[in-house]
């Protein structure tokens, strides 16, 4: 399939079912909507790190922290849906189909095979790239997303509006 492919389905995925989670009419319909949520977040997650070593022109330790870096970014904006589901409790899904159709639009425009090193020997690329997201891993990089994600999907009270 490709990284670049995997990363577009999973962001479509999640867009699509994010924006579909927030006209929800009932609980079934969200965890429905939810389930094909997931399914994208595995799609985007699990192929991120490998596209942005393969892609990175710095290495594979600075691609790592660009990596955590973003997670982390996006776990500090994780109050934002709170602020959103104050106003309705729909607007947090309106809001993540929103961003991530923007991060979408941000792959779809960037031409493949290109970085700001320029062109390069694609299939090296991805190849370093797996290596390196194996090679982070079985030395426990990553491993603070785990415990951030808790916090990012702790359930925060809100209003029904």
């Amino acid at each position: 399939m490709g990284g670049r492919r995997a990363l577009l389905l999973g962001l479509a995925f999640v867009a699509v079912f994010a924006g579909l989670a927030g006209t929800s009419g009932s609980v079934g319909q969200l965890v429905g909507f939810r389930a094909g949520w997931g399914l994208g977040n595995a799609l985007f997650v699990s192929t991120a790190l490998a596209v942005i070593v393969g892609a990175a022109a710095g290495g594979s330790a600075d691609a790592i922290l660009l990596y955590e870096s973003a997670l982390g970014l996006g776990m500090a904006c994780g109050p934002l849906g709170a602020v959103l589901g104050n106003v309705s409790r729909r607007y947090p899904f309106f809001g993540t189909a929103t961003l991530t159709a923007i991060g979408f639009l941000c792959i779809v425009v960037v031409p493949e095979g290109t970085t700001d090193a320029g062109p390069q020997d694609l299939a090296a690329r991805r190849a370093r790239g797996r290596r390196a997201a194996v090679r982070a891993h079985r030395r426990g990089g990553g491993a603070g997303e785990d415990e951030g994600g808790v916090f990012a999907n702790w359930p925060v009270p809100a209003r029904n509006r």
